[in-house]
């Protein structure tokens, strides 16, 4: 959050040990991306209904 110090919520020491014990762990994103993403059944279902409505709306449209 801007404006929001680590100094605030961890006194400074705390903080860099945070910081040190967070360099030896790195976040795995080389291994994450080779993961493939589905959707959600959520976003596959909201897919599916905006298709629907969009559907529905072109037949309800009077064609020229």
């Amino acid at each position: 959050m801007p404006g929001i110090k680590p100094e605030k919520f961890y006194p400074r020491d705390q903080a860099e040990g945070l910081r040190e014990r967070a360099k030896k762990f790195p976040l795995p994103t080389a291994a994450a991306e080779n993961i493939p993403s589905r959707p959600s059944p959520a976003e596959e279902k909201l897919k599916e209904s905006l298709a629907k409505k969009e559907r529905d709306l072109n037949q309800s449209l009077p064609k020229n």
